[in-house]
């Protein structure tokens, strides 16, 4: 029955300026490219000065005399503790525009100093027993509604990969699965009674509002946005931005337009649909530098998002993969978004490796407090229940059934080659197949497998096959469709049927039922020779093509994965990837 214990006003003087905002930002943006040498030297000092400026910020914050009795309760207080640091940038009215234009460029100040590195003089504020979250809220000054999530949690995510801006110059390219693959790896055991992942097709601003539309027209509206893409300040504008790709560009490969969708036009359109928790993966997401309400995040939270995480600076993409993990399997477990942001805050400062740099060595970054919380007055929990053991493994089971008999994943994980497997994927929204080609050893089955693999893990399509055509493993046609069948369809057999179009009929109906993605590799192994001469006790390969096209007309929900050292027949001699 204790009320709350506010303290009296009293001056606070920012004790970072733009010397060591400067310096953060440097080192957070600039540092990485080169991590040794001078640049080392200049790094370790940054390092070895973040404490000093979080202790000066605790003192200016909470050290006077002012905020003691308040400060010392809220330490004995139990449960969570979070550190709230609310602006409001509005001048009163009548004031005239230079000095509102000072207000709101204090108040975006105050916003963007990095909360997050505050220090008690022993530790900081996420350290130790009773670990502080750290947030940022705004005045608001009309109503805003938030829905409440329900179960199964509804993601949407969508990763703009745009490849040339309005005068033909090249994107910069960043890997397409960044923080998509860890949030899939965070939840896909969890099953379709607690979360339900849609990724958006193509990743354009239109599609975002159509996709939004559409779920809360059918009562069945997102609860998590995750965007992972490009962001970018615009200092003319003095608004911030996410690159999307081009709405009249979808459908053609490597022509995909950027789409640069700012702050106040992004907010008007989620506006009213009150979304729980929006992910932005954007880099500067969360800045601003004449009005506190000029970034991204500031204006999502305006319009009624209750959450919104985002990026202070330039992110790594190494970053940002290590928090998003963290992050979304604290968010499954039942902890709060703050919680959650906490734990994947704790991850990056309790490992700071990222990765190694040819000639200069490892890069070690402190840049746990890059990732900062924009929050409305709740700190809601999103999952209200777990998922048992025994569920999760009968969940996981079943997405290994999914995959069919698609090879083993590396035990080091696939690295690399991303520009391609984005290909690939669009080329296959595009058509029906794709050839993926090259000399042996080059990896062209890692590169289809990963591809299936990931197609089916994100719900592009509900099941998968996989066939290598080499002599050893089928002999013929029928061989081919006994393999594919038996991992579509229980105790199936060829053997059961006495002509192949009978024993195609059963996969046919799956096919018609299920959106699926069928490998064949190493089809070189069925191709003739240079003299006309098919290769000894191989299937013969104008049957299986023929066998092909039919399954591909079973549906339009079907698509053919090959793999091939040689250019293939027609039909199937298009749709290449080198």
């Amino acid at each position: 029955n204790s009320r709350d214990i506010t303290s009296k006003r009293y001056h606070f003087t920012a004790p970072l300026g733009a010397v060591e905002l400067g310096e953060i930002r440097w080192y957070i943006e600039k540092y990485h490219h080169w991590p040794t040498g001078v640049f080392k030297t200049r790094a370790e000092k940054t390092e070895k000065a973040l404490p000093e400026w979080g202790n000066a910020l605790y003192k200016a914050a909470l050290g006077v005399e002012s905020a003691h009795e308040p400060f010392e309760a809220w330490k004995r207080a139990t449960g969570s503790r979070r550190f709230s640091v609310q602006v409001d940038g509005e001048p009163l009215e009548g004031t005239d525009d230079a000095q509102a234009a000072l207000i709101r460029e204090a108040a975006s100040d105050l916003l963007s100093l990095p909360w997050e590195i505050t220090h008690d003089g022993t530790g900081f504020l996420s350290q130790g027993k009773n670990k502080v979250r750290v947030r940022r809220r705004l005045k608001h000054h009309k109503q805003r509604t938030t829905l409440q999530a329900k179960l199964p949690i509804k993601v949407l995510l969508l990763s703009p990969r745009p490849e040339v801006d309005d005068k033909g110059n090249p994107v910069g390219y960043l890997d397409h699965r960044s923080s998509a693959l860890p949030l899939i790896q965070a939840v896909e055991n969890l099953g379709e009674d607690l979360i339900d992942v849609d990724i958006l097709n193509p990743p354009t601003f239109s599609a975002l509002k159509a996709a939004l539309d559409k779920a809360k027209k059918e009562n069945s509206p997102y609860d998590i946005v995750h965007f992972d893409g490009h962001g970018v300040y615009d200092r003319r504008a003095g608004l911030g931005t996410l690159c999307f790709e081009a709405s009249k560009d979808s459908e053609k490969l490597g022509e995909r337009l950027l789409d640069l969708v700012y702050a106040k036009d992004l907010a008007a359109e989620l506006r009213g649909f009150g979304v729980p928790l929006f992910f932005l993966n954007a880099s500067q997401s969360a800045l601003s530098i004449n009005d506190p309400m000029a970034s991204v995040a500031a204006k999502l939270l305006e319009e009624g998002v209750g959450s919104v995480l985002a990026m202070s600076h330039s992110v790594l993409v190494e970053t940002a993969r290590r928090f998003v993990e963290p992050f979304y399997k604290s968010l499954a477990q039942g902890q709060r978004v703050g919680d959650a942001m906490l734990a994947g805050q704790i991850a990056l400062y309790d490992d700071p490796y990222r990765f190694k740099i040819m000639g200069a060595g490892k890069l070690d970054l402190r840049d746990w407090f890059v990732p900062v919380l924009y929050q409305d007055e709740a700190d809601p929990q999103l999952f209200t229940v777990k998922a048992g053991e025994t569920a999760a493994r009968l969940v996981a089971k079943r997405n290994e059934l999914k995959l069919g008999l698609l090879p083993e994943a590396p035990e080091h994980s696939f690295v690399g080659r991303s520009r391609m497997l984005l290909h690939l994927e669009r080329l296959l929204e595009l058509t029906n197949y794709a050839v993926i080609r090259g000399s042996g050893g080059m990896g062209k089955t890692a590169l289809a497998a990963e591809l299936t693999r990931w197609l089916v893990r994100s719900n592009r399509f509900e099941r998968a096959a996989f066939v290598s055509v080499e002599p050893q493993n089928v002999q013929d046609v029928r061989g081919v469709l006994d393999v594919i069948g038996r991992q579509l369809t229980p105790k199936y057999t060829v053997a059961q049927y006495k002509t192949l179009d009978e024993a195609l009929q059963p996969v046919e109906r799956v096919l018609r039922d299920h959106p699926t993605l069928i490998l064949l590799d190493n089809l070189e192994s069925v191709l003739p020779d240079s003299e006309g001469v098919n290769p000894a006790g191989a299937a013969d390969v104008t049957e299986l093509l023929d066998l092909c096209t039919k399954l591909l007309k079973a549906s339009t929900n079907t698509r053919l994965l090959f793999t091939s050292r040689e250019v293939l027949p027609k039909p199937f001699d298009t749709n290449t990837v080198e």
